[in-house]
């Protein structure tokens, strides 16, 4: 997987071998996956939660959180919604991730998007969507 910054996704990254069978694994090995494209981003690290519900506000996830999550990623795929509207259709999945240590420590994961969704592709493409955001909870 190529670096990235944090909270940002990057631009469609080519299905090696290794990505095209972790996609297989992930829908089927029967399925095909030519309509997919795929997308690396930083789910979540361990610098401090900007948000506004005081309970999360500065929180912290530590590394044997984001440890939990990618293994989750390795047994079950995740669904992959566009802003927080749980009533859309998914428009592709979270297949794999994996923690990185670094500066920050980092759960990058790859994720697909149906090519149905042309606009929504270009949008991350070209960075108008360039961020993520995970529903989980600790």
């Amino acid at each position: 997987m190529q670096p990235i910054n944090t909270g940002h996704v990057v631009k469609q990254i080519t299905k090696t071998p290794e990505i095209i069978a972790r996609l297989k694994q992930a829908i089927g090995s029967s399925a095909p996956v030519d309509n997919l494209a795929v997308f690396e981003a930083i789910a979540l690290n361990n610098l401090p939660l900007r948000k506004k519900q005081h309970v999360y506000n500065g929180a912290v996830a530590q590394r044997s959180f984001l440890l939990e999550m990618a293994l989750a990623l390795e047994t079950e795929s995740r669904p992959l919604q566009v802003m927080h509207e749980g009533g859309v259709l998914p428009i592709g999945r979270v297949f794999q991730g994996r923690v990185v240590d670094g500066v920050d420590t980092e759960l990058r994961v790859l994720f697909w998007v149906d090519k149905e969704h042309e606009d929504k592709i270009r949008q991350i493409d070209n960075g108008s969507i360039d961020q993520v955001s995970v529903g989980v909870l600790p």
